[in-house]
């Protein structure tokens, strides 16, 4: 997803997103990845929007070449993002724009 780049359009659209990643060696750190896109018109020549929602989680990984096998080579961590955006076409030659 280009979080940045994307702006709303008049267009209807979605799209739905799935990532894996799993380390070669040691145990865990297995990395699961989501994302949703919708965006459209709200009101029909008026209002625009769309939101992305991305959510990672990745397991702790641990590996025997570490120097401490006892401690997580990378920790456990989970993430979730949700970036929002609003178009108001005011006129025919100004926009407002609103991203939440």
């Amino acid at each position: 997803m280009n979080v940045i780049l994307r702006q709303p359009t008049e267009q209807t659209e979605g799209a739905v997103g799935y990532q894996y990643e799993g380390p070669t060696e040691g145990s865990g750190g297995d990395v699961h990845k989501w994302n949703v896109y919708a965006g459209g018109s709200l009101i029909p020549d008026t209002l625009l929007g769309n939101i992305i929602i991305e959510q990672s989680s990745r397991d702790a990984w641990r590996t025997d070449q570490s120097l401490n096998p006892d401690s997580d080579v990378l920790e456990e961590r989970d993430e979730l993002n949700i970036f929002s955006s609003l178009k108001w076409l005011a006129t025919d030659q100004q926009d407002i724009d609103l991203d939440l």
